[in-house]
């Protein structure tokens, strides 16, 4: 089966939800595997397989290039979610959630988009996120800085304090402090209103932050990103595929006439198994050059210094006819090695602001000037910093990212620090 053929019949397998070949199976597995764990699943191929080796000298390795990045190891989350759940479903689900978290511990992804992906309901969805913001720390997979505080004081208070109330039923007054409001609506006297509010200021705004320590870690990029002929390509780096080989050994005892019909079948399962291996090793790094050289070429001003543009998996999936669920895999938590520095892939994602420029560039730039203020600026005052920077938008856009972000007005900036979100 070519490349080609094998791409489009695994797609419509996956549109239509059938059972996949275990070949499909494992060329997603590939795809989905950053290069530190492929190497470490194929060593364990060999291993048990006797018809797979290394050529002499490699079994240790490959060429390599490492470097160094800080990154926040979830497996303990996964493994929580795996103690509150019996269905494998829920699990795939939750394991991509978890996958999805931003830095801060939140779940920005629309629901809906996440069940078009994983081609599942919005419910089962729902229901698995659900469990995910079980899991500790509380406030894990909020997609707000609201629902992250109620999450906290839910847990740790209960839902009949007055905070929790204040929190859910009058976000708006609290943000913008207008006490008297919030009395009338819950019949609380303003100072009543004061104790509770001080509350907060116990809660994670960012509940990842300080709980789950940055490690360094080894961090080897699939491949490079060189400039050749003025314009950007990429180079994938096989450091497995040339190396790897079928035992000639035990092919040649595989001939063997005094092998009993058992044995035979044993080892014809096994050489099966160990060429679908070396064939789907050159799919993977075929397949990813293809889909990372299309982000490349979409997002080459970027890398030249210039601004992130506006680009969805989903773009990219319909231009390689494949599906969202594909390329994400093909994409986490997998990085490039760029003339600019070390890369993830994911980073050269974004949701759209306008024609030109990306939500995610104009976010960071917000960060940036709020992170930088001498005094809180109000969103006026923003968006005149962001206009002196070339983005022009309106205030009305600086207070809806603002918000999905979690960065709480000027007035509260000042109040109530520990609220405020940061990456």
């Amino acid at each position: 089966m070519r490349r080609g053929e094998m791409r489009v019949n695994l797609e419509t397998e996956l549109q239509h939800r059938l059972l996949l070949t275990p070949k499909q199976q494992l060329f997603l597995t590939f795809i989905g595997m950053p290069y530190s764990e492929l190497s470490e699943f194929i060593k364990k191929q060999v291993e048990i397989n006797p018809f797979l080796e290394f050529e002499q000298g490699r079994a240790e390795g490959f060429p390599e290039q490492d470097v160094t990045d800080d990154e926040v190891h979830l497996d303990r989350l996964t493994e929580q979610l795996r103690l509150s759940t019996d269905s494998e479903e829920t699990i795939k689900i939750g394991e991509y959630i978890i996958d999805n978290l931003d830095d801060d511990g939140y779940f920005r992804k629309p629901l809906s988009e996440v069940a078009a992906e994983l081609k599942t309901s919005v419910k089962k969805v729902e229901e698995a996120l659900k469990i995910v913001q079980s899991l500790e720390p509380a406030g894990l997979g909020a997609r707000d800085l609201r629902e992250c505080l109620l999450l906290q004081i839910e847990r740790y208070l209960g839902k009949k304090q007055a905070i929790y109330l204040i929190v859910r039923d009058c976000w708006q007054e609290l943000v913008k402090r207008e006490h008297q409001k919030i009395g009338r609506r819950l019949h609380l006297g303003t100072a009543d209103i004061g104790k509770e509010t001080e509350k907060l200021k116990k809660f994670q705004s960012a509940p990842l932050k300080g709980i789950f320590k940055r490690s360094a870690r080894r961090i080897i990029p699939e491949g490079k990103v060189i400039r050749e002929e003025g314009r950007f390509r990429v180079h994938v780096d096989e450091r497995i595929y040339p190396f790897l080989k079928i035992n000639s050994v035990y092919e040649r005892e595989f001939r063997n006439p005094s092998m009993s019909a058992r044995e035979k079948a044993f080892l014809e399962r096994q050489l099966k198994q160990a060429r679908i291996v070396l064939k789907i090793l050159g799919e993977r790094q075929q397949f990813l050059t293809d889909v990372f050289q299309e982000i490349v070429e979409y997002q080459k001003d970027y890398l030249e210094g210039g601004i992130l543009l506006p680009l969805r998996e989903k773009d990219i999936a319909d231009r390689k006819e494949v599906s969202i669920s594909t390329v994400s895999r093909a994409v986490n938590r997998k990085y490039l090695d760029t003339p600019s520095g070390l890369l993830k892939i994911r980073d050269l994602f974004s949701g759209t602001v306008g024609d030109s420029i990306s939500k995610h560039f104009v976010v960071d730039r917000i960060r940036e000037i709020v992170g930088r203020e001498k005094k809180s600026l109000s969103d006026r005052e923003i968006v005149r910093k962001l206009a002196d920077g070339g983005v022009t938008i309106s205030v009305r856009t600086v207070n809806k990212y603002r918000h999905q972000e979690g960065i709480l007005n000027s007035y509260l900036r000042v109040a109530s620090q520990p609220l405020r979100a940061g990456r």
